[in-house]
């Protein structure tokens, strides 16, 4: 299984690797700032929205990225196909 995956990623496109990892971080970048979100509820525990802000950035983080990494290989995949 980590074979496959690996040979995946080494045999993908350029333009579609670059576009995967700056979707990725992107994606990483929201989880810091939901995480921060969370953090100050956690030590301040102001108001509830903070908490729900915080929680739904995480959730969407979450979900960008597994779209990023699964479109990714079905573009690959799209490309190799018509070529």
């Amino acid at each position: 299984m980590k074979d496959k995956v690996s040979n995946l990623f080494n045999s993908m496109d350029d333009k579609i690797k670059k576009i995967m990892k700056e979707g990725l971080m992107f994606c990483f970048v929201l989880a810091i700032i939901s995480s921060l979100f969370l953090l100050t509820y956690d030590l301040f525990y102001s108001s509830i929205t903070i908490y729900y802000i915080g929680f739904y950035i995480l959730k969407n983080s979450i979900l960008f990225a597994c779209t990023f990494f699964a479109f990714g290989i079905g573009f690959n995949r799209i490309k190799k196909e018509i070529e």
